[in-house]
């Protein structure tokens, strides 16, 4: 029995004006139930309300052109300045978030990149971001207002920065041959690791947690790496041909030529493959997964926990059941209601433990690293001279 993990549901089935105009997304937003949108010949649509129930019949965008039929390659949305926040043809601009005017006191030309601190140090106004803006081989540090764009410090780094991540005084950079950890309040240019600039994969730099980012190296491996330039989790094979990742603890979701590759990061296999051709994006927007194909929208929803947990008993993977139940429990995933619901996944691997004669190293606490653990699911204990006795 396969174990599912994820469904894709069709969310909007073509991106378009009206019936003549066709769009090739580039990347995507998500900001509530709203989709914002950048196409290849530089457009910026926004569909309201689209994730609210799946929406239908398909609305009709608002819209903005940019100017120049050059692609929009990235944007974000500022809720709390009311700002969408793009680039295109090496400019950044802002656009108001209501009416998708655009800003002019927010526009710097020469930008490739950017992204916003995680983690902001120095900020005491909560109407004012951080940001980090790619220059010609230079990183920018900025404070954003409404309307104003204050230039904290540039820092001039080895090679030019493809994408970057933020956190706190740390930069992880993405160049064309070697990944980077910038300390920007010092001007420390840390090198991590080469980035195989002959692979067909896209560079990845990714802001997962507190002081950590995901970044891929050589022989298709993704690394974790702390901002200390340290990797305390073993590396993920996750194969050829990755254009992009989402990050939805504790799986890793690959967007590859004709699939979906799912991964879990509490023993590093795959999990699951969904077949979805012609992928252009994927990311995780506060718990939600949007995917873009080249012209349709897809929401990947994760099936409840308590499905996937029955799954893999039903399947006869009990181990790996419970290992997944500890990290819900540790991480703070599932609620104190959720978590006494899974005492029973002790008992039905108890169970499945039976089944399959190891009855003896049950009883005697000797089922492996999970036995000590197990008590927490379970309201009985067994002492090595008395009887199994098991009730539900």
């Amino acid at each position: 029995m396969d174990v599912k993990r994820f469904e894709i549901l069709p969310v909007l089935e073509s991106v378009r004006l009206n019936e003549k105009i066709n769009f090739q997304i580039t990347c995507l937003e998500v900001n509530n139930n709203d989709v914002y949108l950048g196409t290849a010949d530089g457009f910026v649509l926004c569909y309201q309300d689209v994730l609210e129930a799946f929406v239908t019949p398909q609305p009709t965008p608002q819209h903005r052109y940019m100017s120049t039929k050059k692609a929009v390659t990235q944007i974000k949305i500022a809720p709390i300045l009311e700002r969408i926040l793009c680039v295109y043809d090496a400019t950044f601009v802002a656009l108001n978030l209501n009416n998708l005017e655009v800003i002019n006191s927010l526009r710097i030309k020469n930008i490739y990149s950017f992204c916003l601190n995680e983690n902001p140090m120095l900020l005491e106004d909560p109407f004012t971001l951080e940001l980090c803006l790619v220059k010609k081989k230079s990183v920018c540090i900025y404070h954003l207002q409404a309307d104003k764009l204050t230039l904290v410090k540039e820092v001039t780094v080895p090679e030019q920065p493809i994408l970057v991540a933020m956190d706190g005084y740390f930069v992880c950079m993405a160049a064309e041959n070697n990944y980077y950890m910038l300390d920007w309040q010092s001007g420390e240019c840390q090198q991590l690791i080469s980035n195989d600039s002959t692979s067909s994969m896209s560079p990845v730099c990714k802001h997962v947690a507190r002081n950590e980012f995901l970044i891929n190296g050589l022989s298709h491996l993704g690394v974790f790496v702390n901002t200390s330039g340290i990797s305390e989790r073993p590396p993920i094979d996750w194969g050829m041909d990755v254009k992009r990742i989402a990050y939805s603890y504790p799986f890793i979701l690959c967007l590859k030529q004709y699939s979906i590759t799912i991964i879990s990061v509490i023993d590093s296999q795959m999990k699951e493959e969904i077949p979805f051709e012609n992928g252009a994006y994927i990311d995780n927007f506060d718990g939600k997964i949007v995917i873009a194909s080249s012209d349709s929208i897809f929401y990947l929803r994760r099936l409840p926990w308590e499905e996937q947990i029955d799954s893999l008993l039903d399947s006869g993977k009990s181990q790996e059941a419970i290992e997944l139940c500890d990290t819900l429990s540790e991480n703070g995933l599932i609620s104190n209601r959720d978590f006494e619901n899974t005492k029973l996944v002790q008992v039905k691997a108890e169970l499945e433990e039976l089944s399959q004669d190891n009855e003896s190293a049950f009883l005697y606490g000797q089922t492996g690293d999970h036995a000590k653990k197990w008590p927490r699911y379970g309201e009985a204990t067994v002492e090595p001279s008395q009887p199994l006795a098991l009730s539900v």
